[in-house]
C-alpha cells in the first residue's frame, strides 16, 4: 500500500496533465480554423489575430502569413502544468485557406 498509493497519485497526476495538454492542442486546431476563416472571407488581419486570441490557449503565438492566394496559420503555445514534476510541453495548429475571390492579399502577419 505504502508503494501503491504514490504511483497511483503520479498516474492521475500525469492523466490531468495530459488531458490539459490535448484540450490545448484543441484550442490552437480551433483557433488556427477560425483565424484562416475570417482572413479568407476579407476581415483586417489584427480583428482575425483577434479572433484567434479568443480562443487560443493562454499566451498562445498566432502566426498568419500571406503566400501567393493563400493564408497560413500557425498558432504554438507552451503549456506549463501545475505539477512540478510534468515537463512543459508545446502545442500546435497550422491551418492553410484559399483567399476568397475578390479579397486582396495584404501580405501581413
Amino acid at each position: 500500500m505504502a508503494i501503491a498509493l504514490p504511483v497511483l497519485v503520479a498516474l492521475a497526476v500525469a492523466g490531468m496533465a495530459a488531458v490539459g495538454v490535448v484540450g490545448a492542442q484543441l484550442r490552437c486546431v480551433d483557433s488556427a480554423r477560425a483565424v484562416v476563416r475570417a482572413v479568407v472571407r476579407g476581415e483586417p488581419v489584427p480583428a482575425a489575430r483577434r479572433l484567434g486570441s479568443a480562443t487560443a490557449p493562454t499566451g498562445a503565438r498566432i502566426v498568419i502569413a500571406f503566400q501567393g492566394g493563400q493564408v497560413v496559420v500557425t498558432v504554438s503555445a507552451e503549456i506549463r502544468s501545475a505539477a512540478r514534476f510534468v515537463p512543459t510541453m508545446s502545442v500546435g495548429a497550422r491551418a492553410v485557406g484559399e483567399l476568397e475571390p475578390g479579397v486582396v492579399d495584404t501580405g501581413g502577419g
